[in-house]
């Protein structure tokens, strides 16, 4: 994962906000080696761990065959929005994450489940037997290919 920049906060700032003199660093949210988005930190839970936990959780979600990747909510509060997949939390917006992209919490956090929706589907899809038989005769030939 990589950081796009570094905290220089002069003291803690609560969950939701954002110290005014801080840097803010995020991190990628990484499945299947594609950027979804990117999610911000805070002292005590790090862009980095951050977005490997929300990737995480995704990926968990996204290897049950039996789970259905077309029920991702999104559940608004008055201080936070929440993705949920059936009654599991994938994530959790805050008013500064959406600062952080210059939009709104709602906007974002569509477009965050939007995005997970999709990389649900594109995993599974990817691990269908025509499509892992398909990599591995690409890879045998390839294989073949160099041999001569």
């Amino acid at each position: 994962m990589s950081i796009a920049s570094t905290a220089v906060a002069q003291g803690a700032a609560p969950w939701g906000e954002v110290h005014p003199d801080a840097e803010i660093v995020t991190a990628p949210v990484e499945v299947d080696g594609r950027v979804l988005f990117n999610v911000r930190g805070v002292t005590s839970f790090p862009a980095e761990a951050r977005a490997a936990a929300i990737a995480a959780r995704i990926e968990r979600y996204a290897s049950d065959p039996a789970a259905d990747a077309g029920v991702v909510q999104v559940i608004d509060s008055t201080t936070h929005t929440a993705i949920n997949i059936g009654d599991k939390v994938l994530m959790t917006l805050f008013d500064a994450d959406a600062r952080v992209e210059q939009t709104e919490r709602e906007d974002l956090a569509i477009a965050n489940s939007e995005r997970i929706s999709e990389a649900i589907s594109d995993y599974r899809r990817e691990r269908t037997p025509e499509v892992l038989r398909k990599h591995t005769v690409e890879a045998l030939a390839a294989m073949l290919a160099l041999a001569l």
